[in-house]
């Protein structure tokens, strides 16, 4: 059995995209090990790519938020642009196509902040456990996870312990 150690390089070079081949030769492992450690550590190793994904995203100012602001600027630029040209002149086409091409990109960042979710206390525990799936296989960052934690617990906090309380009025 290989130590803990072993295991844990193993999910860091797994996250980092290497292959079974490289990463049996560095850890000196077999690839047979790698595949049973990939069944056995998914969660861990989509997680940990997740960590790695937002890092990257936050050295180098590209959250989501800061791609949405960035998109945002740009498009207000190329239409002031547009508005100050006349669209018989020659480029103007070239203006319109940038601000389709944000205006897509722009649409294309969009995410509702919380999943629409019936308000009972059962419908609520199932989004958190989605939630919970999401940000470890990493379809999902562990901020935006804690953002979308935070709404969820806030309406678990309202849902009535009577469900016929709603119908009464204070």
């Amino acid at each position: 059995m290989k130590d803990h150690a072993t295991k844990t390089a193993f999910i860091e070079l797994r996250a980092e995209g290497l292959s079974f081949a490289a990463i049996a030769e560095r850890l000196h492992i077999s690839k047979s090990t790698c595949s049973a450690w990939e069944k056995e550590l998914t969660a861990e190793i989509s997680s940990r790519r997740g960590e790695r994904e937002e890092e990257l995203y936050s050295l180098y100012g590209m959250s989501r938020e800061a791609r949405v602001r960035r998109l945002g600027d740009t498009l207000t630029r190329i239409n002031s642009a547009l508005a100050e040209k006349d669209l018989a002149e020659l480029g103007a086409d070239k203006l319109l196509a940038l601000k389709l091409q944000y205006e897509k990109a722009m649409r294309e960042e969009y995410r509702d902040p919380a999943p629409a979710v019936a308000c009972t206390e059962e419908s609520l525990t199932d989004a958190m456990l989605q939630l919970l799936a999401a940000q470890q296989n990493g379809t999902i960052s562990a901020r935006d996870a804690g953002q979308q934690l935070e709404i969820i617990k806030a309406l678990l906090r309202r849902v009535p312990s009577d469900p016929f309380d709603f119908m009464h009025i204070a």
